[in-house]
């Protein structure tokens, strides 16, 4: 899924409590949902203290593919 569906999925389940997997070029990256509903997020290891939003990454890498975390 890109980076507005894992968006939206955030949104119905947990706004701020989402995680998923986001396909970078130079790796995957785990992220943590901070308010989906504005967009917000942190990369873990990378944004830590800081956050970015799905337009400024999405501007950075269109084609970027997410992949949802999942609970047992």
């Amino acid at each position: 899924m890109n980076l507005y569906q894992c968006q939206k999925h955030a949104e119905r389940n947990g706004f701020d409590s989402d995680t998923f997997v986001a396909h970078f070029p130079t790796g995957p990256r785990e992220c943590q949902w901070l308010d989906a509903y504005f967009g917000m997020f942190k990369i873990k290891g990378l944004t830590d203290d800081s956050f970015v939003t799905v337009s400024q990454i999405d501007d950075m890498f269109p084609t970027l593919e997410c992949t949802l975390n999942s609970y047992d």
